[in-house]
């Protein structure tokens, strides 16, 4: 009976080392199975549209609570003053701001359209040579240096997941730009050609301003009686603001620094714009009261010039000198006025 005992013993433990043995294999077979083997994640992500969240203006002078005044014309006839005004756009774009398209041409791609009535700034429809930069009027679709645009710097680096970006246009307003309220429409696009869209506003002040070219009416030498002859001298007006102006004038009495000191009225001065009169048929006589000259100067506009005398006049002055009591150089103050009509 004892013998028998330990025979079972035995074959237990030999059972239980074969059970070992079975579960060492076991779990080595699952390890095999668990081998690492390559694979590719995919997804698609959905463009989303740009976003306009910023328009703003500067300029360097001349700007107010949304309102612009030009700088006055210079009195030459051959140059134009401009003043520049400063528009902003800021945009953002979830897909990344590098996704905004700021090169391509026409109107695929961003654009700034600025104008009043008939003129405009901007990328138009059908234009592709710069469609951040050009100017079209209704006669032509030339691009011109009106308008200019580019990307800020610093902005938009296109790294470390930048949505921002800015684009600012400077837009070059002649003297002679229009008095009225200026419209905006910016349009964003991006590569996928989602885009944003908004409208924005300004207005242009109305400025009535001359220039006199010539500033001195300069008769020379007379003798006392005299009278000057036919265009004696001349002086040249030009309309300098953004609107049409009638011109009028006045004057103050001439006073000698001669032996006598003398003086005599300033109707003794005429003027007239027609050319080729004498003195006698001169048209108007200067008097110390604002009267007026008749004319009237349209604005310059973009095709205008000194030749169609629109918004340029001569005037044609006369003088005569009294029979006695003046010598010397005799002196008068001539104000020649534009008024808004």
């Amino acid at each position: 009976m004892n013998e028998d005992n330990k025979m079972h013993y035995i074959f237990g433990a030999l059972l239980g080392i074969a059970g070992l043995v079975i579960l060492l294999i076991f779990v080595s077979l699952s390890s095999q199975a668990n081998d690492e083997e390559p694979g590719t994640a995919t997804t698609d992500i959905d463009n989303t549209a740009p976003r306009i969240t910023a328009v703003e203006y500067s300029a360097p002078s001349g700007w107010s609570a949304g309102t612009l005044t030009l700088t006055d014309g210079p009195d030459n006839l051959t140059t134009d003053t401009e003043t520049v005004l400063s528009i902003t756009v800021t945009y953002e774009d979830d897909n990344g701001c590098a996704d905004v398209d700021l090169a391509a041409p026409g109107v695929s791609g961003s654009y700034l359209l600025v104008g009043a009535d008939s003129y405009v700034m901007g990328c138009n429809v059908g234009n592709t040579v710069d469609p951040l930069g050009c100017f079209n009027s209704v006669a032509s679709t030339t691009p011109d240096t009106h308008i200019s645009c580019a990307p800020v710097a610093g902005t938009c680096t296109g790294t470390g997941g930048d949505i921002d970006g800015q684009f600012k246009c400077d837009l070059d307003l002649r003297h002679y730009s229009l008095p009225s309220n200026w419209s905006g429409d910016i349009n964003v696009v991006d590569a996928g050609f989602a885009s944003a869209n908004t409208t924005t506003s300004f207005v242009v002040a109305t400025t009535t301003a001359i220039s006199l070219i010539n500033t001195t009416l300069d008769f020379g030498t007379q003798t006392l009686g005299a009278t000057t002859t036919a265009n004696a001298v001349t002086s040249e007006v030009r309309n300098t603001g953004n609107i049409a102006t009638t011109l009028s004038t006045y004057g103050t009495a001439f006073t000698c620094s001669g032996a006598d000191d003398g003086s005599f009225t300033v109707d003794k001065l005429k003027y007239s714009t027609t050319t080729g009169l004498a003195y006698e048929s001169l048209d108007s006589t200067l008097s110390g009261s604002l009267v007026a000259i008749g004319t009237t100067l349209s604005s310059q506009t973009e095709v205008t010039t000194i030749t169609n005398n629109t918004h340029y006049e001569e005037i044609y002055w006369g003088l005569a000198i009294p029979d006695a009591g003046v010598a010397g150089t005799c002196q008068s103050t001539v104000t020649v006025t534009g008024v808004t009509i």
